[in-house]
């Protein structure tokens, strides 16, 4: 029987291989790995859209992405 501590470094180094050759691609980490019905902040949507907050807060007042408010602040839903 292999030894355990062998067997789990041996699977560190392949995911270390892995993400070292993602990196070296230039792939972007995967976003999809949140849940769909997660609530964005306004620092977040920026964020998750490449976008500046004045121009998400621009869309908001033109109506031309989806949002609502709480207690006077503006969430985004992840997934409409």
């Amino acid at each position: 029987m292999e030894n355990p501590f062998e067997l789990i470094l041996e699977k560190l180094n392949t995911l270390e291989s892995l993400i070292r050759n993602q990196k070296s691609n230039g792939i972007p980490p995967d976003t999809n790995t949140k849940p769909d019905n997660e609530i964005f902040t306004i620092n977040q949507t920026s964020e998750f859209l490449h976008l500046a907050k004045s121009t998400i807060y621009k869309m908001t007042s033109d109506r031309t992405i989806p949002h609502f408010k709480m207690k006077k602040r503006i969430y985004f839903k992840r997934k409409v």
